[in-house]
């Protein structure tokens, strides 16, 4: 069933939407902000966006520029106003809404125009599934083309010692034995990023382990050290040096430092970003990512942000946990992880 998000703090529109229902069925949500809205978003994708254009903490036009950073084009934005101008119309569709809807109308040309529109996502969709299918074949056969070259290097090695041919000298046992170790290696390198390609659709396994917070924190501040320095942004740790939770290291590691980096790409030279992580009240561990800006352009490339999102979704879900966006008093946004403070009794699940 497609889902569908209204954004709006006008109780006009509100009313309007749930007045609306269609043979083919979708699931209607509300957000009254455009923080809700977002945190919305960060959680699970809808298939449309219908959203005011004066919103409670921002206007309609930050709003839209935000979803086109966590989405890029693959969740139409439609506008519902009474109150727009044509200046306000013409401003929204450069800015990347697909479509506007004036207020007022009744519920079943709304729902008409949602019909219509979700009708085309779900051509456009399809047309998608055919080019990625044709991405992952070509994907698939370079991958196994990159493997081929250490898979025959180790094996070589192995069977020098398996039929004893080098015995007799010890620096070209050693010899051996290195290059044996740098082949596993690079196949080890090659079937992580197997493992982790495409994380929203993969089932990567996770597995709990009681394990200390603040080194998770510290090494996913190294990943995005090299480009905060290059970009002139600071990076803030807080974490509790006694903090501990049931977490997969290697993936919140892997997810915190995308995230991280994504955000300091997303900020302003002389800003600082944050990473915190903190035990809260229902004995959850919150980890949270704060931006260094105060308004994100139009011009602005979000891809890696909406993946390091995708792959954060795929984790914080394999943990039981869930993604949510806040806003800070200067209007910056923050990205927060939310995990168990304890495993389920299953020590693996699947992202």
């Amino acid at each position: 069933m497609s889902k569908v998000l209204v954004v709006s703090h006008d109780s006009e529109l509100f009313s309007l939407s749930r007045g609306i229902s269609t043979p083919t069925g979708y699931e209607v949500c509300y957000a009254a902000t455009g923080t809700e809205g977002l945190s919305q978003l960060a959680n699970e994708a809808p298939d449309l966006i219908v959203s005011d254009l004066s919103l409670g903490d921002m206007d309609g036009l930050s709003f839209l520029r935000r979803v086109k950073v966590l989405t890029g084009a693959a969740v139409p934005f439609v506008f519902a106003s009474a109150h727009a101008s044509s200046s306000d119309r013409l401003e929204g569709l450069r800015a990347g809404a697909d479509d506007w809807i004036s207020l007022p109308m009744t519920p079943e040309e709304l729902d008409a125009r949602i019909a219509a529109i979700l009708r085309r996502l779900a051509r456009t969709r399809a047309d998608e599934r055919v080019r990625f299918d044709a991405l992952k074949a070509s994907t698939l056969q370079e991958l196994s083309g990159r493997l081929r070259e250490p898979v025959d290097s180790l094996l070589a090695d192995l069977r020098l010692f398996s039929e004893e041919r080098i015995n007799e000298s010890p620096e070209v046992q050693r010899q051996s034995i290195r290059h044996a170790i740098e082949s596993a290696c690079r196949l080890g390198h090659l079937v992580d990023e197997m493992g982790w390609v495409n994380a929203e659709r993969s089932n990567t396994t996770l597995s709990w382990e009681p394990v200390r917070i603040a080194p998770i924190v510290r090494r996913s501040a190294a990943t995005a050290s090299r480009r905060a320095v290059d970009k002139n942004v600071q990076i803030s740790l807080s974490c509790g040096g006694l903090l501990s939770g049931n977490v997969d290291e290697a993936a919140m590691v892997r997810t915190l430092g995308n995230l991280l980096e994504a955000v300091v790409d997303l900020s302003p030279e002389g800003s600082e970003v944050s990473l915190q992580a903190r035990r809260v009240q229902d004995m959850g561990l919150e980890f949270i990512v704060a931006e260094g800006r105060r308004e994100i352009s139009g011009a602005t490339n979000g891809r890696s942000l909406r993946d390091a999102l995708e792959l954060a979704r795929s984790v914080v879900r394999g943990h039981n946990g869930k993604m949510s966006v806040r806003s800070t008093e200067d209007g910056r946004q923050s990205y927060v992880l939310w995990v168990p403070g304890r495993a389920p009794r299953s020590r693996h699940a699947r992202a």
